[in-house]
């Protein structure tokens, strides 16, 4: 229910460890209209991929339009620099799988991948059924080890009238990006509304994340602001161009989970702008959390410094509360 009550107040959606992921995309597709309208906008690139045939799954030629992660996301243009096309297609049960592109960090995988079963998607409730395959329903592969992912996030949008997307990213731990792997993604259940089909949606790609490692910047910070009975201790301030992350610990020892309800933090920068950021859960340590950006409240490059405050429901800046003043660049 908090997950849900922050989709709610956000109008975006990132729900982390959900079982069940695709109910999640149905929730963020009814918040991505203004984005979808961007998405109609962009240029169509129609590419032909051709993959060999397999012995349990046909791969075929298939057209498909490509949008790219970058152009989905709206991410400026150095975020195609980080992206590898692969542009392949599997199909199994009546369903094809086209898994378009990747970028590659030092803690994520992030695949862009669409559904389609060759019908128009089902309208529901004026806005498209869910389409596409839960975390723990896609197997990740590095180097011919399986990498254990310790969360997922998952946006669902729909790209036209027979295709519907998800952008996942992994949090798969620790990964030498500036070197070259072979991955595989291995997808075994996919999900259309209240159906569900088994399957084998296999790939293969080669990719590296040097252009991303190398345009990734780190701030160390020594900041503490005061909330309750503990101090949220401000360590480092991560950015490209894909996402800027900020992470803190406390002086209690807990984490995150253990704070009994959820806060973000909120503020503004030194442009005047707005900013609020959303914990992701203790993937790797409990004492530890990563903050990142609420869709629409993206903090921008040009910006010096962030003013932030500890705040809970109805997660609105008050400037008689205590704040605290941390420098990005």
């Amino acid at each position: 229910m908090n997950d849900i009550k922050k989709a709610l107040d956000s109008g975006m959606k990132n729900i982390h460890f959900d079982e069940r992921l695709v109910l999640s995309n149905d929730k963020r597709h009814h918040s991505m209209n203004g984005m979808l309208k961007g998405i109609t906008a962009a240029v169509a690139v129609i590419a032909l991929v051709t993959v060999c045939m397999t012995t349990e799954t046909a791969q075929s030629a298939f057209a498909y339009v490509y949008q790219s992660i970058a152009n989905i996301m709206e991410k400026n243009d150095r975020v195609e620099e980080y992206t590898t096309i692969i542009g392949k297609s599997v199909t199994d049960n009546g369903i094809t799988v086209t898994l378009s592109d990747a970028i590659v960090s030092e803690g994520k995988l992030i695949l862009s991948l669409n559904y389609s079963n060759g019908n128009m998607l089902e309208d529901k409730e004026g806005g498209y059924a869910t389409f596409g395959a839960t975390w723990d329903e896609i197997k990740v592969y590095m180097d011919g080890k399986e990498m254990p992912i310790a969360g997922a996030d998952v946006w669902g949008q729909q790209l036209d009238e027979y295709t519907y997307n998800n952008i996942v990213e992994f949090y798969v731990g620790s990964i030498a990006a500036k070197e070259e792997h072979e991955f595989e993604i291995a997808i075994s259940r996919i999900h259309e509304m209240n159906k569900e089909t088994s399957g084998n949606w296999t790939f293969d790609f080669v990719a590296r994340g040097e252009a991303v490692a190398s345009d990734t910047k780190v701030i160390m910070l020594d900041e503490v602001l005061d909330h309750n009975n503990y101090s949220v201790i401000f360590e480092k301030f991560v950015s490209n161009s894909y996402e800027k992350s900020l992470y803190v610990s406390y002086s209690d020892g807990a984490g995150y989970a253990d704070r009994g309800s959820e806060f973000d933090l909120i503020g503004y920068d030194d442009l005047g702008n707005e900013v609020r950021l959303y914990a992701q859960p203790d993937y790797y340590n409990e004492l530890d959390t990563i903050f990142i950006c609420w869709g629409g409240f993206d903090i921008s490059d040009e910006a010096s410094t962030l003013t932030l405050q500890v705040s809970e429901w109805p997660f609105e800046f008050d400037a008689m509360k205590e704040s605290v003043t941390i420098k990005i660049k």
